[in-house]
């Protein structure tokens, strides 16, 4: 669903509205794990499960009967009238944007075969580095220890719980205006607001695990306020929603070429997954190489801050905008630099 879902997205939407319905993917993952929390304040956790697990496959297997194939699909396999017929009932108007779909991409077909071809490396180098920032700008540490953070500055587990249902409830307000912003601001703006502003909140609580409180014979007491604590993970998952969240999903349908979206989603989709559970697993032992306690935790963070500006230099020099460019016209542009190489070559 990861690999396939966003491609298919990105496939079906008109130029104009195709960040906007790329959204669409991280929205649902937000707004499923929004329910999640707000069923788990009535339901124990097998009810829970049980009863969303049954709802989400019984309205997948409904869905899965009404979506038709893709136009870029169809094309591909030689199918034109039913390709037309789909662009008709998906974005309207009378077929005619099946002629972008029937243009080469970027020329050159010598190396279609190959997933690691001279075609597809660029595209697979941008899609695993935003998977790599995305996760270990530490996302799902934050996600899945949210509750436990809190406990740490608050003594209250139910204060805990109602600011954790709060950061779900701003994830799914946040992803919903980026949708929007996709087609008016753009991909690298919003990466690169994102990624800056990740790096700050994370250093902001790295600060305040660092130097939160002063120790000495008499006990401890509080210097940076709880507050600052609480501030930071609303920023944190602000930032994450603008964009980090949505784009590197959907950007891999924009930017691969057609004979390989398949496999270079599935790539970047299998290695966000190594990561998301390396991110997870490592927390725990990183906190304790790092010190331990309020001081370890601390230092992750501020590692995750260190990656987030790593990830807007990656963004800056690597990611190219998609934002209102036909699919053509992006192969044109990430490999505009390697034809005019070419060009010289033959002309020398």
């Amino acid at each position: 669903a990861c690999a396939s879902i966003p491609n298919y997205q990105v496939e079906l939407a008109p130029t104009r509205l195709r960040g906007a319905v790329g959204s669409l993917f991280q929205i649902s993952v937000v707004l499923g794990l929004f329910s999640v929390y707000l069923a788990g304040c009535v339901l124990d956790w097998r009810s829970m499960s049980l009863a969303l697990v049954a709802l989400s496959a019984t309205g997948l297997i409904l869905i899965l009967l009404l979506l038709p194939e893709t136009p870029t699909w169809l094309v591909m396999k030689g199918r034109m009238q039913e390709a037309r017929e789909v662009l008709r009932r998906v974005r309207g108007g009378d077929g005619s944007d099946i002629e972008e779909l029937t243009r080469p991409r970027g020329g050159h077909e010598e190396d279609a075969g190959s997933v690691f071809g001279k075609r597809c490396r660029k595209p697979l180098l941008i899609g695993v580095g935003l998977m790599f920032v995305q996760q270990w700008s530490g996302i799902n540490a934050v996600m899945f220890y949210c509750g436990s953070i809190l406990q740490s500055v608050f003594s209250d587990s139910t204060e805990a719980n109602q600011y954790s249902i709060g950061i779900q409830a701003l994830q799914v307000l946040v992803t919903l205006v980026a949708a929007r912003l996709m087609d008016l601001a753009g991909r690298r703006p919003l990466l690169l607001v994102a990624s800056l502003g990740l790096s700050l909140s994370s250093l902001s609580l790295s600060l305040f695990y660092l130097f939160g409180q002063h120790c000495d014979s008499q006990g401890c007491s509080q210097v940076v306020p709880k507050f600052v604590a609480v501030a930071s993970l609303y920023s944190y998952i602000f930032f994450f929603s603008c964009g980090m969240g949505a784009i590197p999903w959907f950007i891999l349908g924009e930017i691969s070429p057609p004979h390989a979206q398949g496999r270079i989603s599935a790539i970047a989709t299998s290695v966000n997954w190594i990561l998301s559970f390396s991110i997870t697993r490592s927390l725990g032992p990183l906190t304790e190489l790092f010190g331990g306690g309020a001081t370890g935790l601390g230092k992750v963070f501020l590692m995750y801050s260190g990656v987030c500006v790593l990830g807007a230099c990656f963004v800056y020099v690597w990611v190219p905008e998609t934002r209102g460019k036909s699919l053509e016209e992006i192969q044109t542009l990430l490999h505009a630099h390697r034809h005019d190489e070419e060009n010289l070559k033959i002309s020398a």
